[in-house]
């Protein structure tokens, strides 16, 4: 999946995968419930290896509680 978002003025297109959150039953423990950012682009650069990982962390908490409220 992808998605545009604006990072300190700066215009991106993130590349993630998106795993919900599935509660699992007794039989089915649970599982996924995350986002994982697999590249950062910018003007069509991948610019993924020159972003601090705690940016990374907060883009993802961030995507992931998006889609989790859709």
């Amino acid at each position: 999946m992808e998605i545009n978002r604006i990072v300190d003025e700066v215009e991106l297109t993130i590349s993630f995968y998106y795993e919900p959150h599935n509660p699992g039953h007794h039989n089915n423990p649970p599982e996924g419930g995350y986002v994982t950012i697999e590249d950062v682009l910018h003007k069509g650069e991948s610019i993924y290896e020159l972003i601090n990982y705690s940016i990374v962390e907060r883009l993802e908490e961030e995507i992931y509680e998006e889609l989790s409220e859709q």
